[in-house]
């Protein structure tokens, strides 16, 4: 990794980062964290651990595409967090240690007992050598254990969730000489799952497969790139003098912009520059295609057109009455209405 200097106008700093062979462009920003399974950055259950860095052994774990942001991101670390009855406090080292990632089309459950049939193209080894741990078995304010088993990367991981799931291949060629526990989650929100071989750590097949797996907690940053939509505008039909919002869902490297547009690009809206337009008091001739463009420091995305219908539909200024009548007699109803132009 290198750094350069900085860009005049830019409230970034610019880092290069060269992984796999390719150039990519990110900020220096304060990093992102992600804890992977979702659910568990605020619930962890009482003894529900497994033994990754205790004992020798090769385990895959695969966590769901769903899980992750939907632009690229940048893995600069991992860390794990120790159960909450065996985890820590504790200060020990694994020897010799190896992890890789890669990007997989293999889903949660559906891993195949042979470690290679899960290996995404991409695989790469991102730290090779003794892993040091140091946890303080801290509890945090929502009831969780501190992530402080840390392992920063030897080798920054480059990871599009639009191409597949997430998939870590440990092999722990020693184990280590402390009851070291992290902590797992069992996969109630079919989020993650894992295979292990717990006497061979270059083994080529599983021993025992787990629904559930390892929690963990990426420090990441959006890689370079123009605006990703994940939630596009949607058409809408409203009457005269009502109101219609169209809403847009887009996610990249910040900051972002919106601008909304009606019809072409020739035709932008003045004051419309958030994720959300809203149209109100709205009248015939606004109907049309409404769409907005998202742009960062990388390039621009342009939404899909959401077509805004406005119908004229007739006016009621005088409601039928109630009317009571003798058998055999006549009731008579009106209504008075206007078509609106």
């Amino acid at each position: 990794m290198k750094s350069i200097s900085r860009i005049p106008g830019f409230s970034l700093y610019p880092v290069i980062w060269l992984i796999g062979g390719l150039c990519l462009i990110t900020t220096k920003a304060p990093a992102d964290t992600l804890v992977v399974p979702n659910y568990a950055a605020t619930n962890q259950a009482n003894n529900d651990s497994e033994a990754t860095f205790s004992i020798i052994l090769r385990e895959q774990i695969v966590y769901s595409a769903s899980e992750f942001p939907i632009y690229p991101i940048i893995i600069s670390e991992i860390r794990w967090r120790p159960d909450t009855s065996v985890g820590g406090p504790i200060t020990t080292t694994i020897s010799n240690i190896q992890i890789y990632l890669s990007t997989t089309r293999v889903q949660p459950d559906q891993l195949n007992s042979i470690f290679a049939q899960n290996l995404g193209p991409d695989n790469t080894l991102v730290f090779s050598g003794a892993m040091h741990v140091t946890s303080t078995f801290t509890t945090l304010s929502n009831g969780t254990k501190d992530f402080d088993i840390d392992l920063p990367l030897q080798t920054p991981f480059l990871f599009d969730s639009s191409q597949g799931s997430l998939l870590v291949d440990l092999h722990n060629f020693t184990g280590c000489n402390a009851s070291l526990y992290d902590n797992s989650l069992a996969n109630i929100v079919d989020a993650v799952s894992r295979i292990v071989n717990t006497s061979d750590p270059n083994g080529t097949s599983a021993s025992f497969s787990d629904s559930g797996g390892g929690v963990i907690e990426l420090i990441y940053s959006p890689a370079s790139g123009p605006p990703v939509i994940a939630s596009q505008p949607t058409n809408e039909t409203v009457s005269v003098g009502e109101t219609a919002t169209f809403t847009v869902v887009a996610s990249g490297p910040s900051p972002v912009y919106y601008q909304w547009f009606v019809n072409d690009t020739n035709n932008p809206i003045f004051g419309a520059t958030t994720n959300s337009l809203t149209l109100v008091n709205l009248q015939t001739y606004q109907g049309g295609s409404y769409f907005v463009r998202v742009t960062n420091a990388y390039g621009l995305t342009f939404s899909s057109n959401a077509v805004l219908t406005v119908s004229s539909l007739p006016k009621v200024t005088s409601e039928p009455a109630n009317q009571t009548v003798l058998p055999g007699g006549v009731a008579t109803f009106m209504v008075f209405a206007y078509s609106v132009a």
